[in-house]
């Protein structure tokens, strides 16, 4: 993080600023606020500190028992929570009543070194998740989230569609999922696209679809694309040439160089990659000799039960 990245971001934030004031949520911080970073409240007491970080609601919860844990084996430190969206900071006061908790610093280099400077971290315990990575074919300048989304943010807002929508009216056109994740999250939320979308269609590198589900789920996640009319294009990727603006979209083969196949009228085209773990702020902190512990997707993304019972150690192990 250096001074050009400051600058970039001070620049966009200003010149965002009307924007940003005009469209601010209850709870988000204004331009000004986003900028100048919140204050961290300093305990009261001289105390060693740790620090535990939750990105949002999902993280606070993973951190409960770790925090729970550490508590208990160290009494003589100051625990301070911090979480960057409303929801992460309302659940972490809700559970935690009688600890320090504060808005994560917007990724300005003074706000972090102001932070850093008033708590003096000795533990940092970071739970920041994973963000799904881009597929290679998808030029790095056409990596706009809102005409190309990931699979795991539409199916947040497939959801919210479903509980507020009074009836459900099918979109026009061909919804395309670029399958490169094989879970079964992937292959429900297919599911929920077909209720969406005229037509539905997998592309996949792979043979077929959910190969690395067991035996029974897999059979009856095929058996459900099937009765749902969903295609499947196999050993196939999207070529992004002129076509996609017409809504048309190449599939070539990965096992020859050749096209294999032509869709029309593409009206959506997700992805669900592989998920990278944001763990950024882990190499920097390590560097100015605080100890430093990820867990979750920040550490290597998986289940939610593999991640709880990795938390609940760390909590006995720190």
């Amino acid at each position: 993080m250096g001074w050009f990245h400051d600058c970039a971001l001070t620049a966009a934030i200003a010149i965002a600023s009307p924007w940003l004031a005009w469209r601010r949520p209850p709870g988000r911080p204004g331009p000004w606020a986003l900028w100048r970073g919140p204050s961290f409240p300093v305990p009261a007491t001289n105390r060693p500190v740790a620090w535990f970080h939750g990105v949002s609601v999902g993280e606070i919860h993973l951190l409960a028992p770790v925090v729970g844990q550490f508590r208990q084996r160290h009494p003589e430190m100051e625990v301070v929570l911090s979480s960057t969206t409303p929801t992460g900071l309302a659940e972490a006061r809700k559970r935690f009543p009688d600890l320090v908790v504060s808005p994560f610093p917007f990724d300005l280099s003074w706000q972090l070194k102001a932070a850093f400077d008033s708590l003096r971290p000795e533990v940092v315990v970071l739970a920041t998740g994973a963000t799904p990575a881009w597929p290679e074919w998808l030029p790095e300048d056409h990596r706009d989230p809102e005409l190309f989304p990931d699979l795991r943010t539409l199916a947040n807002s497939l959801v919210m569609r479903s509980v507020t929508a009074a009836a459900t009216v099918r979109t026009p056109g061909l919804a395309v999922v670029y399958d490169h994740d094989h879970s079964a999250f992937t292959y429900a939320t297919v599911q929920k696209l077909a209720d969406r979308f005229s037509e539905v269609a997998i592309v996949t590198p792979r043979e077929g679809v959910a190969e690395e589900e067991p035996l029974v789920n897999r059979q009856g996640i095929q058996r459900r694309l099937v009765e749902l009319g969903v295609r499947v294009y196999g050993f196939a990727q999207p070529r992004f040439d002129e076509r996609i603006a017409e809504g048309r979209l190449a599939l070539d083969s990965v096992l020859v160089e050749r096209e294999i196949a032509v869709l029309d009228q593409v009206a959506l085209l997700a992805h669900a990659m592989p998920r990278v773990p944001n763990d950024e702020l882990a190499a920097p902190l390590r560097a100015a000799g605080i100890e430093v512990h990820t867990i979750g997707d920040c550490h290597a993304p998986r289940s939610l039960l593999v991640a709880t019972q990795e938390g609940n150690r760390i909590g006995l192990a720190i």
